[in-house]
């Protein structure tokens, strides 16, 4: 089981924000706008990064710095995964700057930082998310976190499956310790939640958690499948963009990860019986939900057993429709002088999640 929650900011509440981004981020911004004509994608860049800027600082002051990747579209700008360097926000923004002819030239569509933190009793995997258009239903910014429990970590050979095991005694015990869980989750989410409106002056987040089960597929001839192989190929496991953090940090060998793949296994053995958990496959699609009765649902909403059938391929669910149309939101922000400055070019959000109120003074 691990913990995932998000925080997703309207951008009607930022209207007011007339910054421009400083120091390395405006040089981040001027790079990636080389060779862009139009004014108005101009404006976009030097506003997500304005954003970005925020939120780099709402993360630094619950000293969270360790970035492990920064990209954009598919583009991997900046990575560092073995965290060679847990303070390196100033190393993406000099990679950037000696790699500058590299990167493509065309407007963005998406940026991920990807960061790393480390609590006593969680690790956090952490993503934040700027779409620069948005489909109608969703936020286009979005801070992604997800919470793996530091006590299984396999650092120490064996220790993993011991504590496992003890958690795992009975229905009692594995209560106890997943409410412990969700709650130290959730305290993190609140400091995360209060911290945004400190630094980037929004009085209102959207904020969601959730506990999550992973169930694995197996072979028919019941082996365990080498999803390491499997997500350094790009097959059919890879992990997607719009995967949760952990599945973009981690494989299943990693130390930190393991258990999560265990722990349906676990459950079995100990008959043990989860409430208020979604189930997800090994890409983290979501595949069924267990309610608050212990009922297991299909994605669909029907009754299921999301933990039989191991030995058949994980389902994955329907995207939810949230209608047509998308929506450019950055050329709302204004007061950006210069060369950085747009005179409007793309629609705003009018009938979109923003509310109509993704701009103008």
């Amino acid at each position: 089981m691990y913990m995932s929650g998000s925080l997703t900011i309207d951008p009607s509440k930022l209207s007011h924000i007339r910054r421009k981004p400083t120091k390395g981020f405006r040089r981040i911004a001027e790079i990636l706008t080389i060779g862009l004509i139009a004014e108005h994608e101009v404006h976009q860049t030097f506003s997500a990064l304005s954003i970005l800027q925020q939120v780099n600082s709402v993360l630094r002051s619950l000293g969270i710095t360790d970035v492990v990747r920064f990209t954009k579209d598919d583009e991997v700008v900046y990575e560092d995964p073995d965290s060679n360097d847990t303070d390196d926000m100033r190393l993406v923004l000099d990679r950037i700057a000696k790699d500058s002819r590299s990167l493509s030239s065309t407007i963005f569509s998406r940026m991920s930082l990807l960061v790393e933190h480390h609590l006593p009793e969680i690790t956090l995997v952490i993503e934040v998310r700027i779409q620069r258009t948005h489909a109608i239903g969703q936020y286009p910014i979005q801070i992604i976190v997800n919470g793996l429990a530091s006590s299984f970590s396999e650092e120490e050979a064996g220790t993993a499956t011991e504590k496992m095991n003890q958690s795992f005694e009975d229905q009692l015990g594995y209560n106890a310790f997943t409410d412990h869980f969700r709650e130290q989750f959730d305290d993190f989410l609140q400091e995360l939640e209060d911290a945004v409106g400190r630094h980037m002056q929004v009085d209102k987040v959207h904020r969601s958690s959730e506990a999550k089960i992973l169930r694995p597929s197996q072979p028919s001839d019941g082996t365990t499948r080498n999803t390491t192989a499997a997500f350094s190929a790009g097959g059919d496991s890879a992990p997607s963009q719009h995967s949760d953090p952990v599945f973009q940090r981690y494989d299943s060998t990693s130390d930190a990860f393991a258990y999560c793949w265990m722990w349906s296994t676990f459950m079995n053995l100990h008959d043990i019986q989860p409430q208020d958990v979604t189930i997800v496959d090994e890409r983290g699609g979501e595949v069924g939900v267990v309610d608050s009765e212990g009922q297991e649902h299909d994605s669909a909403g029907s009754y299921d057993s999301a933990f039989a059938g191991s030995d058949e391929s994980s389902r994955n669910i329907a995207d939810t429709d949230t209608g047509s149309g998308f929506s450019s939101w950055l050329s709302s922000f204004g007061g950006f002088d210069g060369s950085d400055s747009s005179g409007g070019g793309d629609s705003s959000c009018g009938g979109s999640s923003c509310g109509g109120g993704c701009g103008g003074d």
